[in-house]
């Protein structure tokens, strides 16, 4: 069974990541928001955080864009695909 995920991409400068977030209905809490990045894995962010500590990747950087395809590459295989988007609906789950 193939899934596509609705995901987006943003850069912490603080903790120097990129982060792709996605709304996951499947760990606990329906709609919870979660965020992936290679240097610390999977967890539940607040919408506040997607919005006020991070910002759009830049795509003329070429560190942000290793890190955007190095998650690219660790998620998408034969039977998941990324949908990205420049902002996620809020509180709807990336997939169905």
């Amino acid at each position: 069974m193939s899934i596509t995920i609705d995901v987006a991409f943003r850069y912490n400068k603080k903790y120097d990541v990129v982060e792709m977030f996605y709304y996951d209905e499947y760990r606990g809490v329906e709609g919870s928001l979660i965020s992936f990045c290679m240097e610390e894995g999977h967890g539940k962010a607040c919408y506040e955080h997607y919005l006020q500590d991070t910002k759009p990747i830049d795509t003329k950087s070429q560190h942000q864009m290793d890190k955007y395809r190095a998650i690219v590459k660790y998620y998408v295989d034969d039977d998941t695909k990324l949908r990205v988007l420049k902002r996620l609906k809020r509180g709807v789950c990336s997939y169905a």
